[in-house]
């Protein structure tokens, strides 16, 4: 049923408020459009949050009233602990790919373990007719429940389907983003919506578990993600993780880059470095949390070491993330085609590597106290 009028909107939802995982829609904008959840919060890249899977976690966490801020999820869910790189299908001597997927793949879906951390669950919608999948949407808005998707606003990054429209045939998708301009949710024409579920093939619902994991359950799973994520090697056919995808990065520097491919290659290689920097950070400030363990300061300590050893990537091979993109990309081919440059990167890789091995190394340990009851 949809929801065309503010009074009766506002009755939907206190009937549904016991399933309802955060605050009832603003009546007023109930009135003007279908419905909406109200006050999720801005996204915005540059605020030490941009690994959007998780960014759209605390934004979906703060509106359900969940008190876990973004290293606490990045933590518990293995997203700090998380680096990827592109191998793919390429045979031997062929040029390297640099794909931007390496900055986004893990091991395991982390968006999933955050919310579960939590007390919820995420479950993939099933691709259906266009008529049926609005349905889906707008029987989710009526439990006040925003809707993870992908790719809905600028980048192909996650964001929160937080309400819709309706007027006569129109009908519009409310989304929250990290491309939204200004405070007011992103407006979709839904007609549109097609081609991005063909591109992207991913809408997220979230419901509410009847329980939630025992807190010091969920920090050892995450200490073993930790090290699961390190010796991942190869996964998922085309994307090595752990240490395998340093060893595969550094690899790529190494190799040389055609004049063509050097501003999608610095892309990568920037977004890499700084999308590493905002996982090790925020593994650093989830562990120094747990204060019992002094081992684990320790490891906060080698990644915070980390972070500052990958910034000199970021002087050897810039990248102004405030130009427009292609300007970016031709400023920052010239500096990746130089070969001194990228051989010095690829050191600064492996010296990185070396200091997330001795972090993984603390966790070990850590563990192994853990399961021996010390």
């Amino acid at each position: 049923m949809l929801l065309r009028n503010g009074v009766f909107g506002a009755l939907i939802c206190a009937l549904l408020f016991v399933t309802a995982v955060g605050p009832t829609w603003s009546e007023e904008e109930a009135e003007k459009t279908g419905a909406r959840a109200a006050n999720v919060q801005k996204l915005s890249f540059g605020q030490g949050k941009d690994f959007s899977e998780i960014g759209v976690v605390e934004a979906f966490a703060a509106y359900a009233g969940e008190k876990r801020d973004y290293a606490y999820l990045m933590g518990v869910s293995g997203g700090a602990f998380r680096i990827a790189w592109f191998a793919g299908p390429a045979q031997p001597g062929a040029p390297v790919v640099w794909c931007p997927s390496s900055c986004a793949i893990s091991p395991e879906c982390v968006q999933g373990n955050a919310l579960a951390a939590i007390g919820y669950t995420l479950t993939p919608m099933e691709n259906k007719p266009l008529d049926d999948t609005w349905t889906a949407i707008v029987e989710s808005m009526q439990t006040c429940t925003p809707i993870v998707s992908h790719g809905l606003v600028g980048a192909p990054e996650f964001c929160l389907i937080v309400g819709f429209e309706e007027e006569g045939k129109a009908r519009r998708l409310l989304v929250r983003s990290y491309f939204d301009k200004g405070e007011e949710y992103s407006k979709i024409d839904f007609k549109e919506f097609k081609t991005v579920w063909d591109s992207s093939n991913y809408l997220g619902l979230i419901e509410k578990l009847e329980s939630r994991p025992k807190e010091e359950d969920l920090v050892v799973q995450s200490l073993k993600r930790a090290v699961a994520f390190f010796d991942a090697g190869k996964t998922q056919e085309m994307w090595v993780c752990g240490s395998a995808a340093y060893a595969a990065w550094a690899d790529a520097l190494k190799s040389p880059v055609a004049e063509k491919d050097a501003g999608n290659a610095a892309w990568v290689n920037a977004w890499q470095t700084h999308i590493l920097i905002d996982a090790r950070k925020a593994a650093a400030a989830y562990l120094t949390s747990l204060k019992d363990r002094p081992e684990l300061a320790e490891a906060a300590k080698r990644f915070e070491k980390e972070t500052e050893i990958l910034k000199e990537i970021q002087t050897l091979l810039p990248f102004s993330w405030d130009k427009d993109m292609a300007a970016a990309m031709n400023d920052a081919a010239k500096p990746m085609l130089d070969e001194k440059n990228r051989a010095r990167a690829a050191e600064i890789v492996l010296k990185a590597l070396e200091e997330d091995k001795a972090a993984i190394q603390m966790i070990r340990d850590c563990l192994k106290k853990l399961e021996s009851g010390k």
